[in-house]
């Protein structure tokens, strides 16, 4: 490596718990969090029964997912969808609060939230 004059070159040490960051005059700068967070948000299952007027298309938006994805975790072929039947969703753990929720929701409501997403 290069380094030009008033440059300085970085190490990067990144081995089980141990992350850190030095210059070439061994000093740490401090680091944006984001760097050195944890592994990506876990996901959890969360259900959903279906009401009337429910559809795939909507409940995907809603569920920040593709029809694809609803559709393959759930095996539906097309896009019926039997009232009364539970649906799973994949979601992050930090928002499952929020999808559990979505289960009280109204037909109008669900609409009006996909239209805005």
């Amino acid at each position: 490596m290069v380094v030009g004059d008033g440059d300085s070159a970085v190490n990067v040490t990144v081995s089980g718990s141990d992350q850190s960051i030095t210059d070439t005059n061994g000093v740490t700068p401090p680091v944006p969090k984001t760097i050195l967070s944890g592994p990506a948000d876990t996901k959890v299952w969360v259900y959903y029964k279906i009401k009337s007027g429910d559809a795939v298309y909507t409940l995907s938006d809603i569920f920040d997912c593709t029809p694809e994805q609803l559709k393959s975790w759930n095996r539906l072929q097309g896009n019926q969808l039997r009232v009364g039947s539970l649906l799973k969703f994949y979601v992050p753990s930090k928002r499952k609060a929020y999808y559990v929720k979505l289960n009280a929701l109204t037909i109008a409501q669900k609409r009006n939230i996909a239209g805005t997403d």
